[in-house]
């Protein structure tokens, strides 16, 4: 019998969070995709309320 060895290393592995992007870096054809993206939970708003407030005051 032989041994086979499974390279398991060139599978790729699929994340499930999405990279966020800054308004910014969001081409005009992928803004409404953005748009859903966004976290618009009461929780979602104030982090960024949070985090403007803290980078700029």
């Amino acid at each position: 019998m032989e041994n086979i060895k499974m390279d398991t290393q060139d599978s790729k592995m699929v994340s499930s969070t999405p990279v966020k992007k800054k308004l910014m870096d969001v081409k005009l054809g992928e803004l409404p995709s953005w748009i859903i993206m966004q976290d618009f939970t009461p929780e979602g708003i104030a982090g960024t309320f949070q985090r403007f407030y803290f980078k700029y005051h």
